[in-house]
Formats: C-alpha cells, sequence, structure tokens
C-alpha cells in the first residue's frame, strides 16, 4: 500500500512539473504547392527546410527544450537510463556487411554496444586475427560532420577495399580505398551512391549524384555511372554509363543505371532500375568493347540475376507470384531462351538465391511466416529442402562464388537474434 502511494506521489509531482513548463505555439501553416512529374502537391510545411530562418530555429530550439524538460521531469529517469544502458552493454557486438573473398579474406563492419556506428575490421580467414582498418569517428577528425560507413567492397583479388562514407545521413558518399593494413590511398571520390570494381582492379564504375544540394530536384535525375582509374583525380573520371552516353537505350530520367563487372563469367553488365522489381538487363564484354546486348526488357519481370562459369540465372515473376528461377546458357543469354531450373514454390515466394560450385541454394517464405532452406544441385532436377538449425523468422544466403562448396545462411528468428551459420553439403 505505501508501495503504491510512493509512486502516485512520483507521478503527481511529474504531472504538476509538466504543467508548469512553457508549450510552444504551434506553427502556421505556409502552402507551397510543388509538380513533380506533372503532378501538383501542396506542402503546408515546406519552409521548415530552411535553417537559415530565424523563426524557423527559434521554433526548433522551443520545442527542443520543451522535450527536454518534460523527459527530465520523469521520476527516476537517471536511474531508469542507468539500467537500460547496463542491460544493453550485456548485448554482443552485432556483425554487418560481411565480404569474403576468394582469398578468404573477410571484411566486415562490427558494432559494439558503446559503439554509435560500425567500424571496418578485417581478418585473413575466419580464425586470423581481428584487425581495425577504419573508424568512421576518426575519418575526418577536423570535420563537423558525423560520419558513417555506407558501403565495404572489396576488389576481386580481396586485397583491397573501397568504402563508402556518408557524412550526416546526407547519402553524399565519399568513396575511399584501403589496403588489409588500413592504409588509405591518398583520393577520394565524391557523391557516390554505389560503387564496383573492374575487371583490372585497378578502377571502379561509381554511380553519382548530381549534386550534392539535397533539396535538388535534378540530383537524382538522369543519373551516370563513371570510370574512376586508380590514382587519377575525380574530376578526370570518364562517363561509361548513361542516358546521354547510350540514348537507344531510352534510360528515363527516373531510372538507375548501375553498371558491374561479374569475374565469374568474365563479363560486364549493365542494370536500369526503378522502383519497379523488373530490370533492364544488358551485357558487355570486360573491355567495354562493343555494343550492349540486352537480356532481359521489363515484361520479362526478371528482378535479378547471378552467374557462373557457363550459365545465367534469372529470378523472375513472370506468370510466377511466387517467383521461379530461369536458367540460359552464356552463349545465348537471353531471358527469351531460357528454361525452368527452379519451378514457382506453392507454399510462398523465393526470398534469396546465391550459387555454389555445386548447385544453387534458395530461401522460401512459407505462409509468410517461417523461411526454409532448399538446394538445387546441377546433378538434380528437383529442389532439396535443408534443415535449419532453427526456427527462421528470415533467412538469407551467401557465397564465396561458384568456384567454392561454401555457403553461409543468416537466420533471424521471431524471438532470437540474428545468427550466422556455414553450411558444407560434403559434411552435412
Amino acid at each position: 500500500m505505501r508501495k503504491g502511494i510512493s509512486i502516485l506521489l512520483m507521478l503527481a509531482t511529474f504531472v504538476l512539473s509538466a504543467q508548469q513548463i512553457v508549450k510552444p505555439e504551434k506553427l502556421k501553416p505556409q502552402v507551397v504547392v510543388n509538380e513533380y512529374h506533372g503532378v501538383k502537391l501542396e506542402d503546408p510545411y515546406q519552409y521548415l527546410e530552411d535553417l537559415n530562418d530565424p523563426k524557423v530555429m527559434n521554433w526548433m530550439r522551443s520545442n527542443t527544450n520543451y522535450a527536454e524538460n518534460i523527459l527530465e521531469a520523469i521520476p527516476a529517469r537517471d536511474e531508469m537510463i542507468r539500467k537500460i544502458e547496463e542491460m544493453d552493454s550485456r548485448k554482443a557486438a552485432n556483425i554487418s556487411n560481411l565480404s569474403i573473398t576468394r582469398n578468404d579474406n573477410y571484411y566486415y563492419l562490427k558494432t559494439r554496444p558503446q559503439d554509435q556506428t560500425g567500424k571496418l575490421y578485417f581478418r585473413k580467414g575466419y580464425e586470423g586475427e581481428e584487425k581495425l582498418l577504419l573508424d568512421p569517428d576518426k575519418y575526418k577528425e577536423d570535420s563537423e560532420a558525423t560520419y558513417t560507413i555506407g558501403s565495404v567492397i572489396p576488389d576481386h583479388s580481396g586485397n583491397r577495399v573501397a568504402v563508402i562514407l556518408e557524412p550526416d545521413g546526407s547519402e553524399n558518399g565519399e568513396l575511399v580505398i584501403l589496403d588489409q593494413n588500413g592504409k588509405q590511398l591518398n583520393e577520394t571520390v565524391d557523391l557516390v551512391m554505389m560503387a564496383t570494381w573492374g575487371p583490372d582492379d585497378k578502377s571502379l564504375y561509381c554511380l553519382k549524384f548530381n549534386s550534392a544540394d539535397v533539396t535538388d530536384m535534378e540530383r537524382q535525375k538522369n543519373l551516370k555511372v563513371y570510370k574512376h582509374t586508380i590514382g587519377a583525380e575525380g574530376k578526370n573520371d570518364l562517363e561509361v554509363f548513361s542516358s546521354a552516353k547510350y540514348p537507344s537505350m531510352n534510360i528515363k530520367p527516373e531510372e538507375i543505371p548501375i553498371m558491374i563487372y561479374d569475374k565469374d563469367s568474365d563479363k560486364t553488365y549493365g542494370l536500369v532500375v526503378t522502383v519497379n522489381k523488373a530490370i533492364k538487363l544488358y551485357m558487355k564484354e570486360p573491355d567495354l568493347s562493343g555494343e550492349w546486348k540486352q537480356l532481359t526488357r521489363p515484361e520479362d519481370n526478371v528482378s535479378s540475376f547471378a552467374t557462373n562459369k557457363e550459365s545465367i540465372f534469372y529470378t523472375t515473376f513472370k506468370d510466377a507470384p511466387n517467383f521461379k528461377i530461369m536458367r540460359s546458357d552464356l552463349s545465348d543469354p537471353e531471358f527469351g531462351k531460357a528454361k525452368n531450373f527452379i519451378p514457382e514454390p506453392e507454399m510462398g515466394p523465393i526470398d534469396d538465391v546465391t550459387v555454389t560450385k555445386d548447385g544453387l541454394y534458395y530461401t522460401v517464405k512459407s505462409n509468410g511466416v517461417e523461411t526454409r532452406l532448399y538446394s538445387r544441385p546441377y546433378a538434380s532436377d528437383i529442389g532439396q529442402q535443408i534443415e535449419l538449425p532453427l526456427t527462421a523468422g528470415t533467412a538469407s544466403v551467401t557465397s564465396k562464388g561458384p568456384d567454392f562448396s561454401d555457403m553461409w545462411v543468416n537466420i533471424t528468428g521471431w524471438t532470437t537474434p540474428g545468427k550466422r551459420f556455414k553450411y558444407l553439403p560434403d559434411s552435412n
């Protein structure tokens, strides 16, 4: 009873304290009409984007002060925060963005409980010594910006890694290149959205924003892929894939061009993607000689592809809401020549696919609740279910590529944190 009275007194004190805090006035709308792709939209609070407006800054400060006063008046707040921090410190470090190269080098981000963002680590082999390559908190320490690592991209040899750092969540990526000791090459490529390595590991294909201004309406229209040669200045990067470079492709302003060199098939691929799942896919020689050969069209409903030395595998939802996987020979790779390799599952959609030396592994989301793992060996005509070590709410699969049997599955259960398991067909 006394405990109940004490709680009521604490709450009453909190309510009285909150009532004494002056609540800021509500903002008055100032309607602005913008036109996007022929559609007019009203925005009553667009003026809040102007951080140089004293009225906007005063409103933000008054609301910040109000919120802080309310939170600080909560009874036993400091004790609650201490307890939360103590419980949070019990968690293990979170590993993400893991890439395992052909020569068994591991590049990954690790976020410890005390870290605000992930740091880039390296180890040679799973049992190798862990080495810190890049701490984003120490990148440009003289800058007021807060950097996070957005992408980790090892080269084909596995000996160097490109890293895209993003300042203050702006996505205006700054690309740097590191060796296995964390030594940074003396060059930075700005405004990089994404990047892939060229065939010789001496260049990168970089998709760039058109400007650093996040309010610029043209910033993400008519995007271009540039070839950046290691050691050269970014301003000399060569435009290699865009609507302006290849007008016959009819790449729309809102579509995104991407270029990838694939070592397994020894071909360069050009992708044109949008919010629509269906991609347009083109293929070219590694040295970019000759013409682009179109492999898929929007009506093919191909959402992704994978390769080995002989084949290209298309994941498609054409006449298959749950997706199916089609296979074509690289000598005749168009989707129209593809044959059914993995039929559409009845129980749910195919979520993820990876290629290994022995065949394809793929996951199926059963009834929208449980994810199951399957393999489709090259030597067999049917898929085989693989029993997972625990029930998976979600699961994804990765491999080192079609020259290796190694396969990893990342599993997250409904009541368990994410775990990663290695699967070898000869020992399982």
